[in-house]
């Protein structure tokens, strides 16, 4: 005779044999949720209407196709952006507000550089963000004169004769000159300097600084300058030909001009 343990333990064993047998049949039978859904006729599918089917690594799936991937939406793939250094993970790299996409496949700035030109302006406030604005100053002499005070020019010829004392305050002429200052650039300048030099035969006898101020585009000013030259201004060459009756070539110039510039 079998004993009873012996038994008990036979009937569990077959019981939990026959329980696992239905278990695995169950679970090789097709649910009614996947009864319903067919494979995957497309490239890609990664929702509830068909058997999913995925993409490789890399890509992901959109709209039924393995696109590369893009973590930060921006319209560059990850791996694009590993090539041109950008964030994959940032729509905006360098925070001018401007996307990674446009920088690179519209504006051609540089999504690493918020001001790719170097000039004044952020890439995104920059109608040219490519090409370096910048002031021009250009100066042209409308006109200028020259008036020597003849009748001082007698004394002085003089008064050098026959030995006298001189009055160094003497005016020996009255130059001018029309000056048009004009900014054909595309950016403004803060500020115009430039060095005003009277000459008399090559030789500098005055030169005055001047500050014209602020130019914007396109704009224009015009300047006067009208001074007083006095015998104390004159070297002594000079002085010699005026007591010759000998009138020197003259000349007024422009040096040392400074304005805002970029790059």
């Amino acid at each position: 005779m079998i004993d009873k343990k012996i038994l008990v333990i036979l009937g569990i064993l077959v019981v939990v044999v026959i329980a696992f047998s239905i278990f695995l049949f169950f679970q090789s039978q097709p649910t009614a949720l996947t009864t319903l859904k067919k494979p995957c006729p497309l490239e890609c599918c990664d929702d509830d209407i068909y058997l999913k089917k995925g993409c490789e690594s890399g890509y992901e799936c959109k709209s039924y196709q393995c696109i590369f991937l893009d973590s930060d939406d921006d319209g560059l793939s990850d791996a694009e952006e590993r090539t041109i250094k950008t964030d994959y993970r940032l729509y905006d790299s360098d925070g001018d507000t401007l996307s990674d996409y446009d920088e690179v496949k519209i504006l051609n700035t540089n999504p690493l550089n918020p001001n790719t030109d170097n000039d004044r302006y952020r890439d995104n406030e920059d109608s040219n963000p490519t090409t370096l604005n910048t002031a021009k100053i250009e100066i042209q002499s409308l006109d200028k004169a020259w008036r020597w005070n003849y009748d001082n020019l007698i004394i002085l010829a003089g008064t050098l004769k026959l030995g006298g004392s001189l009055n160094p305050d003497m005016v020996i002429a009255d130059p001018s000159v029309t000056l048009m200052v004009s900014n054909s650039g595309d950016d403004y300048t803060a500020y115009v300097n430039l060095d005003l030099v009277f000459e008399i035969s090559n030789k500098e006898i005055y030169k005055e600084y001047l500050s014209l101020g602020r130019f914007d585009r396109s704009e224009n000013k015009v300047k006067k300058i009208q001074r007083e030259l006095r015998l104390v201004d004159i070297p002594q060459a000079i002085l010699d030909s005026l007591t010759n009756q000998t009138t020197p070539n003259w000349n007024i110039k422009i040096e040392n001009l400074e304005y805002e510039k970029w790059g």
